[in-house]
């Protein structure tokens, strides 16, 4: 039997530019064969951990004694970066996936005569799985190897083991009978990565990742021979979600869930990647905890890679409320910020408003992306009238829902995503007019506003008149500032709650109204918009 080299290593390769080299040290205590006036051939322990005793016939019927101790055998493995790089800049894997093997043996092989033989052969490796047969031959013979698998991490680690064998045996009386006895042991390392994708920088080992953008982190160099049995990814905060999407009628966040962070998926024996994104500056991260399955089909590992923190960066926004006129389109009273009462010229009243300027600033070493607002409206009007021939009667805001029927509407997206409503500026910063965009630049300035209102008549649907007397309302808004990196998602920077109400009475012929505005304050916002419902097309219904 060729023995393992004493103090092997082997070395897979590693998915970073670095690598480990290993290097085999111990085995120095000789062996020995007893009695050596009986052994015509004999040898100390040799570079395969060997030695034999073949006596020839005619010497007798001998017995004899091989003793194997080559002490500890100790495989070290050595991170070197690669060529131009630093332990800073290519540092060591946070998991590397160790394979020890180890093995003791004896036998006795006769060409003609027999023999006999006993022993206890020890791999020598403290919680390994063991393995026991025989060797073959035509002679008695016993073999035990031995595996262990276990984590190492590090620049430098070293792992050992000390196999040894004592063997006995007769030589028979006739022909030429030999006994030998093996030990040896020796390595491997397998380093475990985990890649961060999405980030900027991370050859200098600062990971950094623009919020909005796709973060994802991949487990390689388990070897194909062992077998994930269960995983789990761990370190994303509160604030990551699995995506975002506008466009879809509700749930637009879509959070992260179990199946997205253990495994493996029924029929699946890998680590599936992790994807995701995250709405707040933060640092993060990111671990793999994972079970594989050695070769032998009995053992088990547990591994554990992490990866170097992300410093999560996010845009920061200056966000003006009311700053500016609205741009004429009416009376005078139509224009102003705050409440107005339009009774006179437009049988109406509401309340402007305006934000600008919206100023997004994209942190270094980032640029580029767009911002927009979005807004979520919970609307409620009523107006009342003398109905003919019918007494008093009152419409109230409603919606037409998907099977053609109206309802209230409850709390929805203000029209579309982005909200469409925004004013244009002059040179100067002037608001001059309504603009066609619903969304700018990032490097831009974004400017818009809403303009609520109670209506003082509507019209009629069921043949009750138009005789108006008194109107309603009461309108809850939460507007947010959002940005979205070139190839991401939009994420929420900052958000505002607002108020919009009014009462008028005195129809049909001598309105007057009075209201209140509770202007929008914005703050910082992590969570995105979510909802179930459109606000739009809005009609005053019984």
């Amino acid at each position: 039997m060729a023995g393992l080299a004493l103090a092997s290593g082997l070395v897979a390769p590693s998915a970073q530019a670095g690598s480990y080299t290993a290097v085999g040290s111990g085995g120095t205590t000789a062996s020995t064969v007893t009695p050596a006036a009986d052994a015509l051939s004999s040898s100390p322990q040799d570079a395969t951990g060997t030695a034999s005793v073949s006596p020839m016939s005619g010497n007798g019927n001998p017995t004899y004694t091989i003793n194997i101790k080559p002490g500890t055998l100790t495989t070290t493995f050595t991170w070197v970066p690669a060529s131009g790089q630093t332990s800073t800049t290519d540092p060591p894997p946070t998991c590397v996936l160790v394979q020890q093997s180890s093995f003791a043996l004896w036998y006795v092989h006769s060409e003609y005569g027999t023999g006999t033989g006993s022993g206890n052969p020890d791999c020598g490796l403290t919680g390994g799985t063991s393995t026991s047969g025989t060797f073959g031959g035509n002679g008695p013979s016993k073999s035990l190897s031995a595996t262990l698998n276990s984590q190492q991490s590090g620049a430098s680690f070293s792992v050992s083991c000390s196999p040894t064998v004592s063997f006995t045996g007769t030589t028979g009386t006739e022909g030429s009978v030999e006994g030998e006895a093996e030990v040896g042991g020796g390595a491997s390392a397998y380093p475990i990565t985990l890649t961060i994708g999405g980030t900027n920088n991370p050859a200098a080992g600062d990971y950094h990742v623009l919020t909005g953008q796709q973060i994802t982190a991949t487990l390689s160099g388990i070897p194909t021979n062992y077998t994930v049995t269960k995983y789990t990814w761990s370190g994303q905060s509160g604030t990551c979600f699995k995506n975002y999407n506008p466009a879809l009628p509700s749930n637009q966040l879509a959070p992260l869930v179990s199946t997205d962070l253990t495994g493996p998926a029924v029929g699946s024996k890998t680590v599936a990647p992790l994807a995701f994104y995250d709405s707040a500056a933060e640092n993060l991260t990111i671990t793999c905890a994972v079970t594989v399955m050695a070769p032998d089909g009995k053992s088990t590992v547990n591994l554990t890679a992490t990866a170097p923190p992300i410093n999560v960066l996010k845009p920061t926004a200056t966000w003006g409320v009311d700053p500016k006129t609205v741009p004429a389109n009416g009376t005078a009273n139509s224009n102003q910020i705050g409440f107005h009462d339009d009774s006179a010229t437009s049988q109406s009243y509401g309340v402007n408003t305006t934000w600008y300027p919206a100023k997004l600033s994209v942190p270094s070493p980032f640029s580029g992306g767009q911002g927009c607002f979005v807004q979520l409206v919970t609307p409620s009007a009523t107006i009342t009238r003398t109905a003919t021939g019918k007494g008093v009667s009152t419409y109230s805001l409603k919606i037409l829902n998907a099977q053609g029927t109206w309802i209230a509407p409850g709390t929805g997206l203000d029209g579309s995503f982005p909200y469409a409503f925004g004013f244009t500026t002059d040179a100067n910063g002037n608001l001059t007019g309504i603009a066609s965009d619903s969304s700018w630049q990032a490097s831009g300035t974004g400017a818009s506003g809403d303009n609520p209102k109670g209506q003082e008549t509507t019209s009629d649907v069921d043949n009750g008149g138009i005789m108006w007397t008194s109107s309603s309302i009461s309108d809850s808004f939460t507007t947010w500032l959002m940005y979205k990196p070139d190839g991401g998602v939009w994420i929420p920077v900052k958000s505002a709650t607002w108020k919009a109400s009014g009462n008028a009475s005195g129809g049909p012929s001598n309105w007057s109204a009075t209201g209140n505005y509770t202007a929008p304050s914005p703050m910082d916002a992590k969570d995105p918009p979510q909802w179930n419902v459109v606000i739009s097309g809005q009609q005053y219904r019984p």
